[in-house]
């Protein structure tokens, strides 16, 4: 899938493709802060079931701090067209799901 380009960059793109100096993203890295939010939970929330499954972790823990030193290190890049096409590729599955609701 190709992406048209042929409009110019999007209006908040100006950053796009900026590489942040490796000392600067440890300061940035720094400056970063949590955020959280205590959200209420309904009470005719069925139970969590305690499995090995739901006890496993969703995510590659190893991957995720390769990307996290990468980021930190400013040497992660973003492929804008894999990207889009996860999007592309999500939109139509969930276009094809409400279709196929009665």
């Amino acid at each position: 899938m190709e992406i048209d380009r042929s409009n110019g960059p999007l209006p908040n793109a100006s950053l796009a493709g900026a590489a942040i100096p490796s000392g600067k993203a440890t300061e940035l890295a720094g400056c970063a802060k949590e955020v959280t939010t205590q959200l209420p939970i309904p009470k005719q929330l069925p139970p969590l079931r305690s499995t090995a499954a739901s006890r496993a972790t969703p995510f590659d823990v190893n991957k995720v701090a390769e990307i996290h030193a990468a980021i930190a290190e400013g040497r992660f890049e973003v492929n804008a067209d894999r990207v889009a096409d996860g999007w592309l590729t999500t939109a139509r599955d969930l276009i094809r799901a409400d279709k196929r609701k009665p």
